[in-house]
Parts: structure tokens; sequence; C-alpha cells
């Protein structure tokens, strides 16, 4: 992934307000693969930033498309038909 490095490495690391369900359940996942934490934890940040660099990636096209989008043929002038179910006929 552009922009990370490879092997940037540091001995130790303190991370606060990690939940311990989730980072034992983490471990012990990563055991089970034969893979030290570090490792692990690595791989997932890195999945992490690609899926949050992805999210800002939507064109427009793609917003268009998704459901609840009101598209209509012909040019529409919401405001005035606002205006005319609140406040009657509009001038």
């Amino acid at each position: 992934m552009p922009g990370i490095e490879k092997k940037v490495t540091s001995d130790i690391l303190v991370v606060r307000k990690i939940n311990k369900n989730l980072y034992n359940k983490f471990r012990e996942r990563a055991l089970e693969e034969h893979r030290n934490i570090g490792d692990a934890l690595n791989e997932a940040m890195v999945e992490w930033l690609k899926k949050q660099d992805a999210r800002k990636k939507l064109h427009i096209e793609e917003i268009l498309n998704l459901n609840g989008i009101v598209k209509t043929k012909e040019p529409v002038k919401w405001s005035a038909e606002v205006d005319e179910t609140l406040y009657g006929e509009s001038t």
C-alpha cells in the first residue's frame, strides 16, 4: 500500500482503550494461525486503511445508483413544490 513502510518496527508499543475481549479473540486467532500478534495487527491495520481509502473514492455515478435517490426525466423545481405544499399557491 502506498505510503506505508514495509518494515518499520518498534520493540514496544503501548495502545490504550483496547477492548480486552476483542484483543483476546484476535490474539487467539493469530496464535491458531501460528502468527505473532504484531504481524497480524499490522495486516489488520493495512486492510482497514485500504477499506477507508476505498470509501473515499466513491464517484458521483455510484452515489446516484444508490437506492432511495430520486431521479426524474425532466428538471423539477423541488423548492417551488415544497413552498406550494406548505404555503399554498406559489407566486
